[in-house]
């Protein structure tokens, strides 16, 4: 909900004759009984399937649109850009009108295949997104290596810092690739009272004791 009592829905919408994948924003302005018709808030080419190239098994790829809304107002969506099984982005885009107009780029410094992120705004204004990706990942060695990493920008997203959060794990020890090895909901929040961010996470193998994998919460400060 914008501070104006707007509701915005966002979804991904995926045109197979265009072949693009398509963020839209529907926006409700009386408690969601009526909505207008989506605004469409970003579009990237939509990728064949990826694979892993050493066993052909699909990468993930679950394509859930993650948005926030800023103290001040504006509302920030993450989303999945990867464009083929060896290039990857995470997408971000913005409104500073309550969802009436956007605009979207990419998350710097991201170019391995990368996968659910999450995004949220603290109480004093920084925007935090936290993904995994697969930069680490070394051909032949018998592990699909994935990280966890975060972001964060105290300009509105003008300019980002990146830092590691966890791993590397290995994907191939987790249960159910259909289900993208590590489920398919992280979280992230900002911390309400002050700085910083509150994270939540799947990881397998080495960090998982207690089964295939296992739910991991890290927080992350405002100078990580």
């Amino acid at each position: 909900m914008a501070p104006n009592g707007t509701l915005l829905v966002v979804f991904l919408r995926v045109d197979f004759e265009l072949e693009l994948g398509q963020l839209y924003a529907a926006r409700s302005l009386d408690d969601g009984r009526t909505w207008l018709p989506p605004v469409l808030a970003g579009s990237r080419p939509f990728p064949p399937p990826l694979i892993d190239p050493e066993t052909g098994i699909p990468l993930p790829q679950p394509g859930f649109p993650s948005a926030t809304v800023a103290p001040d107002g504006s509302i920030y969506v993450a989303f999945e850009a990867s464009t083929s099984s060896s290039s990857g982005a995470v997408g971000i885009a913005r409104s500073r009108d309550a969802g009436r107009t956007w605009t979207s780029a990419n998350l710097p410094g991201v170019t391995a295949v990368a996968f659910e992120p999450a995004i949220a705004v603290d109480a004093h204004g920084t925007v935090g997104v936290t993904w995994y990706d697969l930069r680490n990942d070394w051909p032949g060695d018998a592990a699909l290596s994935a990280d966890v990493w975060f972001a964060h920008s105290q300009d509105r997203g003008r300019s980002w810092r990146q830092t590691h959060v966890a791993g590397p794990t290995d994907l191939r020890t987790a249960p159910m690739p259909a289900h993208n090895y590590v489920g398919e909901y992280q979280g992230l929040a900002g911390m309400p009272r002050g700085r910083g961010f509150a994270a939540a996470f799947t990881l397998a193998a080495p960090q998982a004791k207690d089964g295939p994998t296992d739910i991991f919460f890290a927080r992350i400060g405002p100078g990580r």
